[in-house]
């Protein structure tokens, strides 16, 4: 019995551990440019014998070329990528991976799919609601959206990239 409460509670800090790398994506905003920066965040996690590592950046595209998402202006869209490596000998099954959706964008609809998303950081669902004004539960509008959760699985070595596209406003 000892033995599996201490698995599950390493398997929570490293899933806490994940959750935070990826919700930890620097946002810079420039108050005279009206842009922002986009910094990229390096982590290794390690657990037990499992070992991931993970990159978040962020691009845009201007005359067709990806570049790094520097100066970012309202109306831009922002190709978020989360590069992930396994690099343990095993496969690590069912890991959640959550990026941010910063203040001052939106997510674009469907640039992402078999994702959850939160309005508080916390809380995930495939479509968050709120209570409208008679009290009913209602979709959440997608400006509203501020993460969004992947779940994905990785073999002994692999890499994956998740993306997703996020507005200035």
């Amino acid at each position: 019995m000892n033995k599996l409460i201490i698995k599950n509670l390493r398997k929570i800090l490293f899933m806490t551990a994940l959750t935070a790398l990826f919700l930890a994506v620097s946002v810079q905003f420039s108050s005279t440019a009206l842009a922002f920066n986009v910094q990229p965040q390096t982590v290794i996690v390690e657990q037990q014998n499992n070992t991931i590592s993970g990159e978040v950046r962020g691009f845009v595209f201007r005359n067709g070329e990806k570049i790094p998402a520097v100066n970012v202006v309202p109306g831009e869209q922002i190709l978020w990528e989360m590069t992930l490596t396994n690099t343990s000998a095993r496969l690590v099954r069912n890991i959640s991976f959550d990026g941010d959706i910063p203040q001052g964008t939106v997510y674009v609809t469907n640039s992402a799919s078999g994702v959850d998303f939160s309005l508080d950081g916390k809380a995930f669902s495939r479509t968050p609601m709120v209570r409208d004004q008679s009290g009913s539960l209602t979709p959440a509008p997608v400006s509203a959206y501020r993460a969004i959760r992947f779940t994905v699985s990785l073999n002994a070595n692999e890499t994956k990239t998740l993306t997703y596209k996020t507005t200035v406003k």
